[in-house]
C-alpha cells in the first residue's frame, strides 16, 4: 500500500494530495507518519521521484494553493501595477491579497497545516510563491484592483474595510451595501485602513455643518462637493485646502472628512521629504491628508498637482540588473496650514476657516466633543450626497463644456450639489467657474 501511494504521488501529485485530504479526514489515519513511510520525513532523505523534501513541500504547497484558488481561476495580474493577487475564501467571504504579501503566505502555511498536520519550511514556501507568482505573470487574468473607491460600468464601490469585506454600491439610482462575493471589483487593504460605519438611510448632509468649522454657505459647498469628489474611484481630483488661524479647528475637520472618505488609523500625516516617500503614502491610501503645512516649495506643489491629475515615481530597483521600481497614483489631497500654502494658481483656492468660539458662541466645544457627537451620527452623514455621486459618474466624464478635467469634472459635481443638497440656498454660480 504504501508503495502504490508513493507511485501515486510521483505520477499523479493532483490526485495523491486528494487522497490524503480524504484519508485524513474520513479515518485515523496519521498523515505526518504515512509521509515519513512514503519517504518524505527527512530533509535529507529523498522520495521515490528523486526528489529532495523541501522540493517535495514546495510542490504539495502550489497543489494546495491551485485547489483553494479554483484551478487558478482565482490567481489574477492587477492592469494598474501587473502585481500578483489571489481572491481567498475566508470564513466564507472573499478576500483579495497579493501573493508576495505576508498575509498571503500565512494563509498558505495555515492551508498546509491543515492539510498535513505539519509546518512547512521558509524555503520550501519561497519556492512555492515563486511558482505561483510565475503562473500568474504567464497564465493568470488580468483584472484592476483598487484602494478604497473602485468602479465597474457605470457604478462606483466602497470598500467598507469591515471583517466581512462589504462594500457598497453606488449608482443613479441610489445605494446599497453587498458582500464581496457580489461585488464586481477588487479591493486591496493596508494596516493603515480603518473601518467605514456600515450605511443607515435617512440621513441629510446639512448634519455635517456643526461639525465643520466653515464661515458660509459656499464653503460648505465646496467641502461637499470636494468630500463627493474624493469618493470616486479616479481623478483627475480638486485639492482641497483649509487654512486659518490657530484654534480654528482646522485639524478637527480634516480628520472628520478623512473620517468620512477613507478612515485611517494614522488620518493626519507631515509632508513627506521626498517623491518616493508621497508616491508610497499614495499607494497604500486612498486620501492624503497632510497637516500644519507652513508652505510648500514650488517642487512639492508640482508633486500634489502630480497626485491630483495621476503621475508617477520610478528608480531603478536594484544595481545588479536593468529593472524598475514604478510607483503611479492618482488620489484626493487635502491641506491644512494657518498660512494660505497654496500659491500656485493649480492648487484649488483655500478656504479659510471661520473661528470656532465667534462663529458658535460662548465656550467652543473640545475636540473631544466635536468628534464624540460625530462618530455618533457618522453613518447617514454622506448618504444622501451618494447618489449625487452615482449621476455624476454618468455626466461629468467627457461632459462637452467641461471635458475631463479636475476643474471641469468637479464643476458638473458642485452645480449637482449647489442646485440639489442645497436647493433654496443663493450660492452665486460663479462659486465653480
Amino acid at each position: 500500500m504504501v508503495e502504490q501511494l508513493g507511485g501515486l504521488r510521483v505520477a499523479d501529485l493532483a490526485r495523491f494530495e486528494a487522497l490524503r485530504a480524504d484519508l485524513k479526514k474520513q479515518t485515523a489515519c496519521r498523515v505526518t507518519l504515512l509521509d515519513r513511510l512514503i519517504g518524505n520525513g527527512s530533509c535529507d532523505q529523498a522520495d521515490g521521484g528523486g526528489r529532495v523534501n523541501g522540493s517535495s513541500t514546495a510542490n504539495r504547497l502550489v497543489v494546495i494553493a491551485r485547489t483553494a484558488l479554483n484551478g487558478w481561476e482565482n490567481l489574477f495580474l492587477s492592469t494598474q501595477d501587473h502585481q500578483a493577487f489571489a481572491d481567498l475564501t475566508v470564513t466564507g467571504h472573499r478576500e483579495t491579497c497579493a501573493v508576495d504579501s505576508d498575509y498571503f503566505r500565512y494563509w498558505l502555511t495555515e492551508q498546509y497545516a491543515e492539510q498535513t498536520g505539519d509546518t512547512p519550511g521558509g524555503e520550501a514556501l519561497n519556492a512555492a510563491i515563486n511558482r505561483i507568482l510565475a503562473k500568474a505573470r504567464f497564465g493568470g487574468q488580468r483584472r484592476p484592483v483598487f484602494i478604497r473607491c473602485g468602479v465597474a460600468e457605470d457604478r462606483q464601490y466602497l470598500d467598507l474595510c469591515d471583517e466581512m469585506w462589504q462594500c457598497v454600491e453606488i449608482s443613479k439610482d441610489g445605494w446599497r451595501v453587498i458582500s464581496s462575493a457580489n461585488s464586481p471589483v477588487r479591493f486591496r487593504r493596508y494596516l493603515a485602513m480603518d473601518v467605514l460605519p456600515t450605511p443607515a438611510r435617512g440621513g441629510d448632509i446639512e448634519a455635517l455643518r456643526p461639525y465643520v468649522n466653515v464661515s458660509s454657505d459656499e464653503d460648505f459647498v465646496l467641502l461637499v462637493a470636494w468630500l463627493l469628489a474624493a469618493l470616486r474611484s479616479s481623478g483627475p481630483y480638486p485639492v482641497l485646502v483649509l487654512s486659518g488661524e490657530p484654534g480654528s479647528a482646522k485639524s478637527t475637520v480634516a480628520k472628520i472628512l478623512r473620517a468620512l472618505a477613507d478612515p485611517s488609523y494614522v488620518p493626519t500625516r507631515v509632508f513627506p521629504n521626498t517623491d518616493e516617500d508621497i508616491f508610497l503614502d499614495a499607494s497604500h491610501n486612498h486620501l492624503l491628508v497632510f497637516d500644519n503645512l507652513s508652505s510648500l516649495s514650488h517642487a512639492a506643489s508640482d508633486l500634489l498637482c502630480q497626485l491630483a491629475t495621476g503621475g508617477g515615481f520610478g528608480r531603478r530597483q536594484l544595481y545588479s540588473n536593468q529593472e524598475e521600481f514604478l510607483l503611479h497614483a492618482s488620489r484626493p489631497v487635502l491641506l491644512n496650514g494657518i498660512e494660505n500654502v497654496a500659491v500656485r494658481s493649480d492648487l484649488a483656492r483655500p478656504r479659510r476657516l471661520s473661528d470656532p468660539g465667534a462663529s458658535r458662541g460662548g465656550n467652543p466645544p473640545t475636540r473631544i466633543e466635536i468628534v464624540g457627537q460625530f462618530r455618533g451620527r457618522a453613518a447617514t452623514h454622506p448618504w444622501r450626497a451618494a447618489r449625487r455621486l452615482g449621476r455624476g459618474t454618468e455626466s461629468s466624464a467627457g461632459h462637452p463644456a467641461t471635458g475631463n478635467t479636475a476643474h471641469g469634472r468637479f464643476r458638473v459635481l458642485g452645480r449637482r450639489v449647489r442646485n440639489g443638497l442645497l436647493a433654496g440656498k443663493h450660492i452665486p454660480g460663479r462659486l465653480f467657474r
